[in-house]
């Protein structure tokens, strides 16, 4: 059961630490960077204490290693921050950037599944081909949003994972985790912080290194979810999947102006998202009437 200290803290917290930094890093380099330069070199920054600030404030640090396989998702979020901002910094471009993610996404699944990796102590076939597909998908899942965020702002960036990470959130709790909900929450609201943020600065692109962060902590978030919970794999696709459906309108050929082009977007997320959340709320109901 959610609480008002729950908002406080999973929602409100992380929303105001992720906007946060984001306006304070871009006035405080404004004089030595672009515009542009000022706002992405810090999107992952932005969106790390965000996170952690959120994850902190519901459950606190935990031990190392961790109990719990989803705690990771905590722990790896300084090394994703610590290689995203060097990403954006340094612009690497893309052969850097694929080979950071190569890197990034694989060790980040593999962590988080290990317990069912290695489970009786021997190794698991089908839970390693898990993985190994999980961590192909996110490497995939992060080259292409990063391709769309040369090409849209970062508030629409922003706005397009918001509209996935939300239902995602409802459907990890409907899929019988109340931790793996409220930590969706936390990464759902720094999106949130992020668009707010941006929108109050004016039109801007976003560093590539934010998708490394957020690509590994969402992937990683419905990875637990499938494995740890009962999210099905079909709706674990289909969250994992709505973020780069909104590719559809960057299509070539297909005339949108600003305007159209958000709604059409945010739209197409939505439909993909939000049919995967109708699916955990009907099966869930099934459940309910079963018992």
């Amino acid at each position: 059961m959610f609480t008002v200290n729950d908002l406080w803290a999973g929602v409100a917290r992380p929303l105001v630490l992720t906007a946060a930094t984001v306006v304070i890093a871009a006035h405080i380099t404004r004089r030595r960077f672009t515009a542009r330069d000022s706002r992405s070199w810090a999107g992952p920054l932005a969106v790390g204490i965000g996170f952690a600030g959120g994850y902190w404030s519901l459950f606190g640090w935990g031990g190392f290693p961790p109990l719990d396989a989803s705690e990771w998702l905590l722990f790896l979020t300084l090394p994703l921050v610590i290689l995203g901002t060097l990403d954006s910094l340094l612009h690497v471009g893309l052969p850097g950037t694929l080979l950071t993610t190569v890197v990034a996404a694989p060790s980040a699944m593999l962590l988080l599944s290990w317990p069912l990796v290695k489970s009786h102590d021997t190794f698991q076939p089908d839970a390693l081909l898990l993985t190994v597909v999980a961590s192909a998908l996110t490497v995939g899942w992060i080259v292409a949003m990063d391709a769309l965020a040369a090409r849209v702002s970062a508030a629409r960036l922003s706005a397009i994972l918001l509209v996935a990470a939300a239902p995602a959130s409802v459907a990890l709790g409907l899929s019988g985790s109340q931790r793996l909900a409220q930590i969706g929450g936390a990464l759902a609201a720094t999106q949130a912080g992020a668009m707010v943020a941006h929108l109050g600065l004016g039109h801007a692109g976003v560093g590539r290194g934010s998708m490394l962060v957020s690509g590994v902590l969402y992937a990683g978030l419905l990875l637990c979810g499938h494995v740890y919970a009962q999210l099905t794999l079909v709706n674990a696709v289909l969250l994992f999947a709505a973020p780069a459906v909104a590719w559809a309108a960057q299509i070539p050929g297909h005339r949108f102006d600003g305007r159209k082009r958000w709604v059409t977007q945010l739209a197409a997320v939505a439909a993909v998202a939000g049919w995967a959340m109708l699916r955990a709320i009907l099966e869930f109901n099934v459940e309910a009437t079963n018992y």
